[in-house]
């Protein structure tokens, strides 16, 4: 089984998550973790870009609205309050990786979710592979690892891809006197219509499955979106899967 690991007083349980967790059931001593982690301040802006060719759905639309009011803090001032009071200790969507697997348990479960068609791998014909490739930016755009870093990234994927309509979307969900908040990397529409949360992962994707989840559902319940897909990538390819489904 998972050991799942929270940080949280217990009378502010994320119930809303406990659907996610039970897909994370698994013979081994993996630990899910969600700690406070100190809310940095440090605002990635978010920026909208809707081509003629792309059908937002409403309720999208309405969010994208409500964030771009509060374009200074990205979040109302309800939730910049409830930070501020908190003493900038609030729970990050982020904060939910995978941890304390071995490098060759996380490759055979890596293998056992190809195989089992829970995620489906995109190669280098992916788009999203291609606009993020190293050798689209300069040297000061690239992280130590030679990747480009999300400020660079991000931007220049809305830019540049027909079905891409925002980056670094403000998420949050209230739970006891608190919120649990995040940013999505990029909004985008695929081929068969669907709304696709996707995150850009300089480095591997395995442990932060829970993470893009979780970002899933909370858009889904801020905004009722029903056809959606989570997409992680970088320039080694892609994976996308559902976030309701069965993972380990």
């Amino acid at each position: 089984m998972f050991q799942i690991r929270r940080r949280f007083k217990e009378n502010e349980k994320l119930v809303y998550y406990q659907d996610i967790l039970a897909n994370f059931n698994y013979k081994s001593p993996v630990i899910i973790r969600a700690p406070n982690f100190v809310y940095s301040g440090a605002y990635s802006p978010l920026q909208i870009d809707i081509k003629k060719n792309i059908v937002v759905p409403n309720e999208i639309s309405k969010h994208l609205e409500l964030v771009e009011q509060n374009r200074e803090s990205n979040f109302p001032k309800e939730i910049v309050e409830n930070i501020i009071r908190n003493k900038y200790k609030v729970p990050r969507i982020s904060t939910f990786k995978i941890s304390g697997v071995k490098i060759k348990e996380r490759v055979a479960l890596e293998i056992d979710l190809i195989k089992r068609g829970v995620v489906k791998v995109y190669n280098k014909d992916y788009l999203l592979y291609k606009l993020c490739r190293s050798d689209n930016f300069t040297k000061k755009d690239l992280l130590k690892n030679g990747r480009p870093n999300h400020e660079t990234v991000l931007p220049y994927i809305l830019k540049n891809d027909g079905k891409s309509f925002a980056i670094e979307i403000p998420i949050w969900k209230r739970f006891s006197d608190s919120f649990l908040t995040g940013y999505i990397d990029l909004l985008r529409k695929n081929e068969d219509n669907k709304i696709q949360i996707c995150d850009y992962k300089p480095k591997s994707f395995f442990h932060s499955i829970p993470q893009v989840c979780v970002y899933s559902i909370v858009l889904k319940e801020m905004t009722n979106i029903e056809n959606s897909t989570c997409v992680m990538f970088n320039e080694d390819g892609a994976w996308e899967f559902k976030p309701e489904q069965k993972f380990l």
